[in-house]
């Protein structure tokens, strides 16, 4: 984890400051697959989070989940993802059809609104999908008073 936050670390000068940087699945906080010990994601996501152009994925986190998981053995990755990176450098992704290894879509849906229910709403907001909007510059046009974004080409 530590090796990523260095890697990463030269990427916020110019010229490639403005690009956003993903940290997806979370920064794969399981450590009998990543080789990592749990000291070393907490550090390194909170290194990846200070760093302005890094935008975090909360994904990949039910995938590996034990079975008989419950949403609060998944709140302390996610808890930690939004507080490292803060509600506008997070984005839900469903990590479909690879979540199914350890649940339905429906239930790691569930399950993440669950765990960010006593989240402010904004925030909740920012994290299914405004964020995703901003970021990856999705069009707009279904959203009344927002601009719409066309792909070059696209009528």
């Amino acid at each position: 984890m530590g090796g990523m936050v260095e890697m990463i670390r030269p990427l916020r000068e110019p010229p490639h400051a403005d690009p956003h940087i993903v940290a997806g699945n979370g920064g794969n906080p399981d450590d009998a697959v990543y080789g990592h010990t749990r000291e070393q994601w907490l550090e390194g996501m909170q290194g990846a989070g200070a760093l302005p152009n890094v935008v975090c994925k909360i994904s990949g986190i039910v995938a590996r989940a034990a079975p008989g998981w419950s949403a609060a053995d998944l709140t302390p990755a996610v808890d930690h993802c939004i507080d490292s990176f803060g509600e506008d450098r997070i984005v839900f992704e469903s990590d479909w059809p690879v979540c199914t290894f350890g649940a339905r879509l429906g239930e790691w849906i569930t399950a993440l609104r669950e765990i960010v229910a006593t989240r402010p709403e904004r925030l909740q907001h920012k994290l299914l999908h405004e964020n995703a909007e901003r970021i990856y510059q999705l069009l707009t046009a279904e959203r009344p008073g927002l601009p719409t974004r066309r792909a070059e080409g696209n009528p």
